[in-house]
């Protein structure tokens, strides 16, 4: 069993060999804890780091949700980039989880999967559409040249999906199209984090976690994680052709779920998440 100490020297390693050999780095921030702490890790290193990707949804009337990213820009004085997904899927889980995945193009067969939180009761003042959110503007395969050859992502082992459930790392390194995936935070666990940003100060959303165990809060309407949306006609629900949609006064309309084949997809899904090939040839590691 690695210590907390152990596990921040394992990172501050694994993010400086990657540096080391990185033509172009950037880091994917979310600007939730696990992309903060990492953001913080990496400048401890390299203190003038400041290349980031962030792909914040732009729904209209929730806006609010991205104004700690945008002022945390400023304050951090970070240089972030962003572009449209290349597709869009729906994914469901077993117990009826339904998640809106943005496929991002990373270059060479490449791609992320960057799955849109759905909060559990909407906002009946303010609400989008699922079929708006997977109906919009996307960029063709290949248009977009993806530019950075190393890509730190905050994920964890540790972490679970809500439709996937556990999916764990096989290693700090994948490649991943025309990019080089690098998961420094590997083995940190939630509670490992959280120490990390009260130890070194890092500043996170307060509106994004709320109790004792810092849990994310579904129903802020400033939290990034969960936006307020129903998605009532894309679940897959056999046994009931039609769905009541709230936007139509509760008129039944189509359950588009049910030909969307989202369950199948989402074992399929698993497999190309996160992680697909490790290659950890070279890395020594040593807590």
């Amino acid at each position: 069993m690695i210590n907390l100490d152990g596990k921040i020297l394992a990172a501050k390693h694994i993010i400086s060999l990657s540096l080391g050999s990185a033509r172009k780095p950037v880091l994917l921030l979310s600007f939730g804890k696990d992309s903060l702490l990492l953001l913080h890790l990496i400048r401890q290193v390299h203190p003038r780091f400041s290349e980031c990707l962030w792909f914040p949804e732009q729904i209209r009337g929730q806006e609010r949700r991205n104004e700690f990213g945008m002022q945390l820009i400023k304050d951090l004085d970070l240089r972030c980039y962003t572009y449209p997904p290349s597709a869009m899927d729906v994914v469901q889980g077993e117990d009826g989880t339904l998640e809106l995945v943005n496929v991002q193009d990373f270059g060479q067969g490449g791609m992320l999967f960057l799955p849109i939180g759905i909060a559990p009761k909407i906002d009946p003042r303010n609400f989008a559409c699922g079929l708006d959110i997977i109906n919009k503007p996307i960029i063709p395969w290949g248009s977009l040249e993806y530019e950075w050859d190393v890509t730190f992502i905050g994920h964890k082992s540790s972490d679970k999906c809500p439709v996937q459930g556990d999916i764990p790392l096989e290693g700090y390194w994948s490649p991943n199209g025309s990019t080089t995936m690098v998961y420094p935070l590997k083995e940190f666990t939630d509670d490992d984090v959280w120490e990390c940003i009260e130890r070194f100060g890092i500043q996170y959303d307060t509106n994004r976690y709320i109790g004792e165990q810092h849990e994310d809060d579904s129903t802020s309407p400033t939290t990034p994680d969960y936006y307020s949306a129903c998605v009532e006609c894309l679940i897959e629900k056999p046994d009931s052709p039609t769905a009541s949609c709230p936007r139509l006064s509760g008129e039944l309309v189509p359950r588009i779920g049910n030909t969307l084949n989202a369950k199948e997809r989402a074992k399929n899904w698993r497999k190309a998440f996160i992680n697909l090939s490790p290659t950890d040839s070279g890395a020594s590691v040593q807590s």
